[in-house]
């Protein structure tokens, strides 16, 4: 089913190589000194508590606090696949004190579901800043009797439409990479979307969906204990974290490489002081050694670099998601 126009959203395509090694994480710039916060600082996460996105949130926006010496709050904002958080964020004055923590899945995937999305990605925000990235891993419930992904390809192909999977929403990282799995595999499966990413893999812990993608830090615990299954995971080559765990092209789905990322933005019209200060802080963050091994443990892959990494990942990645909306017939909601 693989076409020429196959879109390829592997970590080479997703971080732009070249732009980030203008930035080096262990050597930062001298610290900025054109900005200072003089109050505490929304940090507005679109999804809902206990997923990556919250959780790494959490950890840079203590590094902010502490760097910046004003408190970075933490505010989650859950809705319509994180639409509601991200377009207040757009509509806030751009100060600084309203920031947007989220992921390629409210930031790229979203506006390509509607016809009039409540937020332009390009145009209503200032990119701040590219955090990391991480692959989804493909998960099942430990009652379905299968052991690897051809079986659970096969399983899928004898009933159609059947098995259920969880997802953290409609049209989110975790749906439309269950849908280009779809797309390579020829299978059906019913989505249940919940409110984000703890919900939706509790759901198939407790059994209410057969199968789902998730983050390896999340899942690798309930793996491990055997609440869930692991069979594959989504990046190009094997993740440091699982290295006995293969890549679904290993296991026989080519063309099914993809990861999410998480990156900091303002309101359009950011000041650079403001834009560069916290870019800054980001990338001091990064660079931290017990920051790396904390996202090399949950198979992330810590990324920097200047604003511009985002703007050119934000223009291709919305070029390589909408082959499978299209596949997925999503593009017609809203």
């Amino acid at each position: 089913m693989q076409g020429k126009h196959t879109p390829r959203l592997t970590r080479r395509g997703l971080l732009g190589g070249a732009a980030l090694a203008a930035t080096a994480l262990g050597a930062p710039a001298a610290r900025a000194a054109g900005w200072r916060p003089t109050r505490t600082v929304r940090v507005i996460v679109p999804f809902a508590p206990g997923g990556p996105s919250d959780t790494h949130a959490r950890l840079v926006s203590e590094h902010m606090g502490r760097a910046l010496g004003q408190p970075f709050v933490v505010e989650n904002r859950v809705g319509a696949t994180g639409a509601i958080g991200t377009s207040a964020v757009a509509r806030a004055e751009p100060d600084g004190y309203t920031l947007l923590f989220t992921t390629n899945s409210s930031h790229v995937l979203g506006p390509l579901l509607t016809r009039t999305p409540a937020f332009d990605p390009r145009r209503d925000f200032t990119e701040i800043g590219l955090h990391s990235s991480f692959p989804f891993y493909l998960l099942t419930h430990p009652s379905l009797p299968v052991r690897n992904v051809a079986e659970l390809v096969a399983h899928l192909k004898a009933r159609p439409g059947a098995l259920n999977f969880s997802s953290p929403g409609i049209g989110s990282g975790g749906h439309l990479m269950m849908e280009l799995f779809r797309m390579r595999t020829g299978t059906e499966a019913t989505h249940i979307p919940f409110g984000g990413a703890g919900p939706a893999i509790t759901a198939l812990v407790s059994g209410q969906v057969q199968f789902c993608f998730d983050s390896v830090g999340t899942a690798q615990p309930m793996v491990a204990d055997g609440r869930l299954r692991g069979l594959a995971v989504t990046s190009a080559q094997r993740t440091a974290a699982l290295p006995d765990m293969p890549t679904l092209a290993e296991a026989g789905v080519q063309g099914a490489e993809a990861e999410l990322w998480l990156g900091f933005f303002g309101p359009a019209g950011m000041p650079a002081a403001v834009r560069d200060t916290l870019n800054e802080e980001l990338g001091r963050y990064l660079a931290q050694p017990e920051t790396r091994q904390r996202l090399a443990a949950s198979a992330f892959a810590p990324a920097g670099g200047p604003p511009r990494v985002l703007t050119e990942l934000i223009a291709g990645e919305t070029a390589r998601w909408a082959e499978v909306v299209r596949f997925a017939n999503l593009e017609q909601r809203g």
